[in-house]
């Protein structure tokens, strides 16, 4: 798909515009969709566990380039910007051009690219180059790490509400650029810095060079002009730059006198480079006139300084280039936000009505919270209650893997809650959440109570979450207890949130996302049917 697009009002100086952008936004919707794909048919305990190979379609990185359009006489192409001014362009009146905003087509159009041709290369799967599906031989691949992973599967998620700040055990954190070190990944150089380190280098490194280079040159100019009576030797040593440039441009305005293309008057004495050249024709002039007058040791000492002189150069032609000791990379460190205690209750219905499949859906959900809260807080209570027609407190094993089955009576996992709530959990210093997973069938006398221990439990809560999974036995409507939780979200503006209709790895995810939105904001409200 081509883009039309208006570049005129991007940064000159920009050389990709916003077209890298585009690109990092390419690849990280190409990294979400791996990722979600991945919790989609991942087994339950490899969520997040190890890194993950991300296939990235060569059409997302190959970069664009100028080329010879091989326009004969008649011709049609796109002039994005050109406001159908056809001969301020100098194009053939017999030519046929798309301009937006005139004739059809504006920015931000979408023109498909032609099926087939493309030079021979074929089109469609497993065509090698032309191919955009991934997993072509073609394909880029990147590794995201188990941070990263998590990182991005969550995607700026919090809880919501989390208002009680007392606590000096748990903290959020932020990350903060803290200052620069010299290792880290490719997408934290500091550019910038880097450019400063070499540039730094550089400016010692050349000044240097170049104050050896001149004494070198002094003492080839010195051994000519010590057979030459008419030429004084020179002695720079120790001599600042501008005064040893002033002492050479004299000398040399003596040597060469007046050849032709050589304006002295032109020429400053911070102008080094150029006062090198001059200096090394001079020498090159006195070579010539006085060769045959040096000694053998003269000769072989001169010829000794030459060699330094092509090494000095050869030396003055790496500075500059970038070396790895230059690279700076920005560090971050975590950076604690307000103190706050949290602790979620995972309540899930392991009832005979609940199958392996039904119970599997519900345990990915856990599972992803499980995995949110501990990527996300440094300390939050999980507490795990299951329940059939009575509710108990169960450590994590037992509540993954555990294999329990009975009848349903919902409301005795909201009395568990709250028993634990009053022996462990101070309302003043806690921030208190509640997750809960059923199939939705519970005892119709035991709805009544189940709203009255919600009514109970609500005000100690910051939150409330129902995740009502597919059942086959109840086909595709929604259960009574979903309609009680409903009408609780509209009452409690949302401090209560249900969805229903899920299934399996995808659909535990999308409920994920719904009720713990990027960002921190308010849950999605209520999406029936997930």
């Amino acid at each position: 798909m081509t883009v039309i697009r208006d570049r005129r009002k991007e940064p000159l100086n920009d050389v990709f515009g916003t077209d890298i952008d585009r690109f990092r936004r390419r690849v990280l919707d190409q990294v979400k969709k791996a990722i979600h794909d991945d919790v989609s048919v991942g087994n339950l305990a490899d969520i997040g566990e190890g890194a993950i190979k991300v296939p990235i379609p060569k059409q997302l990185t190959r970069e664009p380039y100028l080329h010879h359009s091989g326009m004969g006489k008649n011709f049609k192409r796109v002039f994005p910007g050109n406001k159908g001014l056809i001969p301020s362009y100098g194009i053939p009146s017999n030519c046929s051009a798309i301009f937006p905003g005139n004739i059809g087509f504006d920015v931000g159009d979408k023109i498909p690219i032609p099926k087939g041709g493309g030079g021979g290369k074929g089109s469609g799967k497993g065509s090698g180059e032309g191919s955009d599906e991934p997993g072509s031989d073609n394909d880029e691949f990147i590794w995201v790490n188990e941070a990263d992973y998590l990182d991005i599967l969550f995607d700026g998620r919090r809880l919501p509400d989390m208002t009680k700040l007392k606590s000096k055990e748990t903290e959020l954190f932020s990350l903060k650029q803290a200052g620069q070190i010299s290792q880290g990944p490719f997408n934290r150089l500091n550019m910038p810095a880097t450019n400063k380190k070499r540039r730094q280098e550089e400016l010692i490194l050349a000044k240097g060079n170049e104050r050896r280079i001149f004494e070198t040159l002094a003492e080839q100019f010195n051994i000519l002009a010590h057979v030459d009576d008419e030429t004084a030797e020179l002695d720079i040593i120790g001599m600042a730059a501008e005064e040893r440039n002033e002492s050479v441009l004299e000398l040399s305005k003596q040597i060469l006198g007046a050849m032709d293309g050589i304006d002295f008057n032109d020429i400053s004495p911070n102008e080094s480079q150029k006062i090198l050249e001059l200096f090394q024709q001079s020498i090159d002039v006195l070579e010539e006139k006085n060769v045959a007058l040096l000694s053998e040791d003269d000769s072989i000492m001169l010829e000794a300084l030459k060699q330094r002189l092509e090494e000095q150069k050869n030396v003055g032609s790496k500075i500059g280039r970038f070396k790895d000791e230059h690279l700076t990379y920005n560090f971050d460190k975590p950076k604690p936000k307000p103190n706050a205690k949290a602790v979620m209750f995972c309540l899930m219905d392991v009832s005979g009505s609940m199958g392996q499949e039904e119970k599997n859906t519900a345990k990915i959900f856990f599972w992803l919270l499980k995995k949110f809260l501990e990527s996300n807080y440094k300390k939050v209570d999980l507490v795990f209650i299951a329940h059939t027609t009575e509710a108990k407190e169960v450590n994590e094993k037992e509540f993954f893997y555990g294999t329990e089955t009975g009848g349903t009576i919902v409301s005795t996992c909201l009395q568990k809650t709250m028993d634990i709530l009053r022996e462990r959990y101070s309302l003043d210093e806690w921030n208190i959440y509640s997750a809960q997973a059923s199939d939705g069938d519970n005892s119709y006398s035991d709805n009544e109570m189940l709203i009255k221990k919600m009514n109970d439990l609500l005000p100690m809560l910051q939150a409330h979450y129902y995740l009502e999974v597919a059942s086959s036995w109840r086909g595709t409507r929604a259960s009574e207890m979903y309609k009680v939780y409903e009408n609780m979200s509209k009452e409690t503006n949302g401090k209560v949130q249900a969805a229903w209709g899920i299934r399996g790895a995808p659909g535990a995810l999308e409920a994920f996302k719904q009720f713990f939105p990027a960002g921190g904001g308010p849950a999605v409200q209520n999406a029936p049917g997930l």
